[in-house]
């Protein structure tokens, strides 16, 4: 019998709690298909440990496994490299595995760590099975498409694996693995739920938009799930899980209007009373009066549009392809069906003026967004941002986070003085104060719109009170 501990890294970065990771999921499905009956699957998420790497280690000692797998992102590299050395040390002949973007991006800095075996780079499914299965043979890994492995002291990366075109073909992702009740007690990114329980929804992969700051992990070809094949996972999730909310995490769930269209209408003829959120997934200059009232019927309530900046030359150095007009437009069509918006927007972009900063911030107070969250500029390894920067100003990791890079350095005041500057006019204005309250005129509306704004106005104050944050000597 095939053991594979499957864990999730969670680093509380104080923006949002777990989300159900789906990707690891996905991950255990095709491992159930590839060995029926001879693959015994474990699953941990530290997110819901106090001392994670006790948890990982204490797992490996019971368990037994054979292989450990982790999904890490950038940002979790060191803490993930801790949990791989305490499953290490507990069961040294496990053979362990990263996957997820750290992996993708950083193969050769990972296995530059000796808790780590191989790292697994794009999608997981296909080559997750053949790792299991040259192992099971004892055969070596090294050289295997999709992967990075250590071999004579060296780092032997393998061919690219090409991307999975039927995303039907995958099996559904193993929900059953998860306890959604304890992902129910936990914030989340979306800030607040309707309903008890939720489940994140990816139902397309790829992006063929080129913003600098993003991976490309998925490709610039979007390869979409079918309408019914989504529908089915919706259902199934509902039947057998309870789950009510579901939150789309599509790079760019409506660049094919067609489908978007059948998939709505499809949720809201079978499984009427769901809700479902969007943290990320729509592209504002993709709505429409027909695509807005369909997301409606089908039971959406929150809407995020990613608009980075509100400088058109910031804009295009970037490569964000938008303009504040269709933003505008989006939002408006949003506010018409009763649907809450809220806008992500960065300050920091290496060359961004302090007047384009407060162009940005001074966009956002004005505009009708119910809620404005603003991120300093990070640049992520893999990303044509990071790969722009010389490498003095490149992000470095500390503690297991990284830096902000170019903002981690003489603008650093700068930067952090035009996101308080960007917070108080956005959650200190009588105007959207106003707003608020005209447009919760109901108590139901009230508890749509008011997380949102209490979430901002929390960190003005916060902000305010501690200062602005000083880089140590």
């Amino acid at each position: 019998m095939k053991r594979v501990l499957l864990i999730r890294t969670y680093r509380d970065v104080g923006a949002g709690g777990a989300v159900p990771p789906s990707g690891l999921l996905y991950v255990a499905s095709a491992l159930r298909k590839a060995f029926p009956g001879d693959c015994e699957i474990k699953f941990l998420d530290t997110a819901f440990e106090s001392d994670p790497a006790a948890a990982v280690a204490a797992a490996a000692r019971e368990f037994s496994p054979d292989l450990a797998g982790f999904s890490v992102l950038s940002c979790e590299a060191d803490f993930a490299l801790t949990l791989a050395a305490a499953v290490k040390k507990a069961r040294a002949s496990v053979f362990t595995v990263f996957g997820g973007p750290c992996a993708s991006v950083s193969p050769a800095q990972v296995l530059a760590d000796g808790s780590v075996d191989a790292c697994v780079i794009g999608e997981g499914e296909v080559t997750a099975v053949e790792l299991l299965s040259a192992l099971s043979s004892g055969r070596g890994v090294e050289g295997l498409a999709g992967t990075a492995a250590r071999s004579g002291g060296k780092v032997v990366l393998g061919p690219a694996r090409p991307f999975i075109e039927d995303l039907d073909s995958l099996e559904l992702p193993a929900w059953d693995l998860i306890d959604f009740e304890k992902y129910s007690r936990k914030s989340n990114w979306n800030g607040y739920l309707k309903k008890k329980f939720y489940a994140p929804l990816l139902t397309s992969r790829g992006c063929p938009f080129h913003c600098v700051y993003c991976h490309n992990l998925f490709g610039k070809k979007v390869r979409a799930r079918s309408a019914e094949n989504v529908t089915a996972e919706v259902m199934l999730l509902r039947e057998k899980r309870g789950v009510e909310e579901f939150h789309v995490i599509d790079d760019v769930f409506n660049f094919d209007r067609k489908r978007a269209l059948e998939f709505s209408g499809l949720i809201a003829e079978r499984a009427p009373g769901l809700a479902f959120s969007f943290p990320n997934g729509l592209r504002a200059d993709l709505m429409d009066v027909g695509l807005m009232r369909a997301l409606k019927r089908m039971g959406t309530y929150k809407i995020h549009y990613g608009v980075e900046s509100a400088s058109g030359r910031v804009r295009k150095s970037i490569k964000k392809d938008l303009t504040l007009e269709k933003v505008s437009s989006a939002v408006k069509l949003a506010d018409r069906e009763g649907i809450t918006t809220a806008g992500y927007f960065m300050l920091g972009f290496p060359g961004e003026t302090e007047a384009e900063m407060k162009e940005t911030a001074d966009y956002a107070a004005a505009s009708d967004f119910d809620a404005a969250y603003f991120f300093k500029v990070t640049p992520y390894p893999g990303t044509e941002l990071f790969n722009s920067l010389p490498a003095e100003n490149r992000p470095s990791v500390s503690g297991g986070f990284f830096s902000a890079g170019p903002a981690a350095s003489a603008r650093d005041a700068e930067i952090n003085a035009a996101l308080l500057y960007a917070q108080r006019k956005t959650y200190l204005s009588p105007r959207r104060l106003a707003r608020l309250l005209r447009k919760s005129h109901s108590l139901p509306g009230l508890l749509r719109t008011l997380p949102g704004f209490l979430a901002g106005l929390l960190l003005v104050c916060i902000s305010s009170a501690l200062g602005p944050p000083r880089r140590g000597k």
